[in-house]
């Protein structure tokens, strides 16, 4: 178990483990072309966090299709 005293996360190892994976699993070149976080988690066999994490380090939009379905589908089971 990993501890320490500094507030620089650069320090922790699970922040370098990701911030080394998330090039490796995921080249720009390749994540650049999809759009939505479900079809990058398919294609790179990444949890929804990394798909997120690299997307955004890369400044790529991508479309979280978890929170638009959640939104679609809010408030339809309500009973009167």
């Amino acid at each position: 178990l990993y501890r320490s005293q500094s507030k620089d996360r650069r320090f922790n190892p699970e922040w370098q483990a990701d911030y080394f994976a998330g090039p490796l699993l995921m080249p720009r070149e390749a994540l650049v072309r999809f759009k939505t976080v479900s079809k990058v988690m398919q294609a790179f066999g990444v949890s929804r966090g990394a798909a997120l994490r690299r997307a955004r380090e890369i400044n790529h939009s991508l479309i979280d299709d978890k929170v638009r379905a959640r939104k679609k589908g809010h408030g339809m089971n309500r009973t009167p």
